[in-house]
């Protein structure tokens, strides 16, 4: 079996995305590249900006389609199609900023259609630049489920060896009891327990 290609998105490029994926991939896991192949999915010259305030922060290299990466010592940079401004404001929305953001979800979500890829972690992104963009999707999770034409998308977490999932996420406080249900709780359940027996535990449930 081959070693799956994994894109990191940068996320909003005025925000800590760029920062946050080159410290992961900083972090030293000697066995992460026995795992996986990451491939940033960015702007290089935003990328390459984080990369001087991340101390110890991989190489990079820019590509221009994703058969050119080479996924060595350097982090192969896919371009995106609507680069971000030359320069802006760190931590301000800007409706440049927020194209290149959805340019780099949108190239991982048309990658992953096509089998290219084989997952996608979404840097951080800013909800209403999203939205000033015109989309009117809760989150990125809903945008990427409407992309991919699965709408039973949903957040699914492993931590510490428990695996969790959310079933209200990314709503105001006030409408969060209206989705605790009982209908919504065992759905949510269910799904859990598909995905844990497709992870290879054998017995969800404990049994």
């Amino acid at each position: 079996m081959s070693i799956p290609i994994i894109a990191l998105t940068m996320g909003d490029p005025a925000g800590i995305g760029p920062e946050i994926i080159l410290k992961a991939l900083a972090a030293g896991d000697e066995g992460l590249r026995d795992r996986c192949r990451p491939l940033i999915i960015g702007d290089p010259a935003v990328m390459a900006r984080a990369a001087a305030l991340v101390p110890g922060a991989p190489p990079l290299r820019s590509i221009g389609a994703i058969d050119e990466a080479h996924y060595g010592n350097a982090l192969d940079v896919l371009t995106v199609p609507v680069p971000a401004p030359a320069s802006f404001c760190w931590g301000t929305i800007s409706l440049e900023t927020a194209r290149a953001m959805l340019a780099a979800l949108d190239l991982a979500c048309d990658l992953a259609l096509a089998g290219a890829i084989q997952g996608m972690v979404s840097g951080p992104l800013n909800k209403e630049a999203f939205h000033l963009l015109g989309h009117a999707h809760r989150d990125e999770v809903e945008y990427m489920a409407e992309r991919t034409e699965h709408p039973d998308a949903y957040i699914l977490g492993l931590m510490r060896g428990v695996w969790v999932t959310a079933v209200a996420e990314h709503v105001a406080f006030r409408g969060i009891a209206d989705l605790i249900t009982r209908g919504n709780v065992l759905r949510y359940v269910q799904r859990l327990d598909a995905i844990m027996r497709r992870a290879g535990v054998k017995a969800p449930d404990g049994h």
